[in-house]
């Protein structure tokens, strides 16, 4: 067996739980892949994984159950993601000496503690609320020079009508591909040479390797065919969103299994263009002269699965509102924002184009809700905001008091080389009636 490149041992014990040196390395090298370094990491994540045992402890007296399931697809996706940090299974397995399953075993009472964890904080910070009287409190708290400045937001949604592809087109990728197979079923080419050469997509020179998955990582089509395969068996035609392909799996092991394929693609025509475009125009016609509001139109009609269910609009990927920042809605959307300083508030735009991917373009009408000017943070543009933030900052005090009070309580030893650490101060501070560390 592969010698570990670290020498393992207890770091931490809280309670009847320890940390190991191994355990501290492994999250040190995620966070610095994360572009978490400096000498003060190791500390801040000691910090976080004793503050992590102490939630264990308690859920579990408290009886909370973590599902099996849940444990074993954590610990498939926290497997791979070590795997691919690595570089390779057998790197992976150097590191930790010891094999992939015995890491696996290991791992899988961590991954329960890390769930139990996570419950046991939503639970105590979960019947935490805000009134709007502390909502001002806290507002009134932040220092007039400390106020931040905030940039222009938008409330905007959108309907897509995609093209769809002509009968005739998607007839030519099909005989296209069909031509292909019957090279290489008569062996007149191989199955890589034809993938090289011709498909169309970025693994034509890979030999059309697409890579490792699971069942349900890839389109439904695609599944539904690929998974019926046997290693080295290559599917007769199948369309999926991609387009039109031919499979083979290369190799399976177990529930994953690797393929190949050779990609032809209906190409979306001029004409299939203006179709998208005349019908998002009769929509906004149908809009504008009251016969259908903006968000019902939505659902009836807009092919755009990312906004359909709210209605058309954005929302914000980190608080769930519908108010975004046009500084970040430049990030994802360059053109959606171009078309804001001309449209008014309340208004939709005329059809423009939209281009999601290469097989899925059209056009769409945009919406402008709401729209706010660049400005310092106040009450009344920005309430739900300081609202959030003041219920993170009660939440984040309710969690520093019951921890305060557990760690008194609590037996708790550190090793001497991380005593030092600012951040672990406070517990040693806190656990001074305790016996000491050694």
């Amino acid at each position: 067996m592969a010698q570990p490149q670290i020498i393992d041992e207890i770091v931490a014990v809280v309670g009847d739980k320890i940390i190991l040196q191994s355990d501290l390395e492994l999250q040190a090298l995620q966070a610095a892949q994360q572009g978490y370094i400096g000498e003060d990491v190791k500390c801040q994540l000691l910090d976080q994984m004793l503050t992590a045992k102490m939630f264990v402890i308690q859920a579990e007296l408290d009886s909370i159950l973590v599902d099996p399931s849940e444990v074993d697809n954590e610990l498939d996706r926290r497997i791979d993601y070590y795997v691919n940090l690595f570089g390779s299974t057998q790197a992976f397995e150097d590191f930790y000496g010891k094999s992939i399953i015995q890491i696996k075993e290991e791992f899988r009472r961590d991954i329960e503690q890390q769930i139990l964890a996570e419950r046991m904080q939503a639970k105590i910070s979960g019947d935490v609320k805000v009134t709007p009287s502390e909502v001002k409190e806290f507002f009134n708290s932040i220092p007039g020079d400390s106020l931040p400045f905030i940039d222009a937001q938008v409330e905007v949604g959108q309907l897509v009508i995609y093209a769809k592809v002509s009968e005739e087109q998607k007839e030519y990728a099909q005989e296209k591909l069909k031509g292909y197979k019957e090279k290489i079923d008569d062996g007149t080419r191989t199955f890589e040479y034809i993938a090289d050469t011709y498909s169309e997509d970025e693994a034509a020179l890979k030999g059309g390797v697409i890579g490792t998955f699971q069942r349900g990582e890839r389109s439904k089509e695609f599944d539904a065919v690929a998974w019926n395969l046997h290693p080295g068996e290559i599917s007769e035609i199948v369309y999926t969103e991609d387009g039109y392909e031919l499979i083979k799996m290369s190799e399976r092991m177990g529930n994953k299994a690797t393929f190949q394929h050779i990609l032809i693609k209906a190409k979306i025509s001029d004409d299939d263009l203006f179709a998208s475009f005349m019908k998002c125009d009769s929509i906004r016609n149908l809009i504008n002269s009251d016969k259908i509001t903006f968000t019902k139109a939505v659902y009836d009609f807009s092919e755009d699965k990312n906004t359909k269910n709210s209605g058309g609009m954005y929302l914000n990927p980190q608080s769930g509102s519908s108010k975004i920042e046009i500084t970040a809605l430049k990030e994802f959307d360059p053109m959606l924002v171009f078309m804001l300083d001309t449209l008014k508030v309340g208004n939709i735009s005329s059809p423009s184009a939209y281009q999601e991917s290469e097989s899925k373009q059209g056009s769409r009408l945009v919406y402008l809700k709401t729209k706010t000017n660049a400005h310092v943070l106040n009450l009344d543009d920005d309430y739900d905001r300081i609202q959030e933030v003041s219920l993170q900052n009660k939440k984040q005090e309710a969690m520093i008091e019951w921890l305060v009070d557990k760690i008194a309580k609590t037996y708790i030893r550190i090793e001497p080389k991380y005593q030092s650490c600012e951040i672990i101060q406070y517990w040693m501070d806190y656990n001074k009636n305790l016996p000491k560390n050694d």
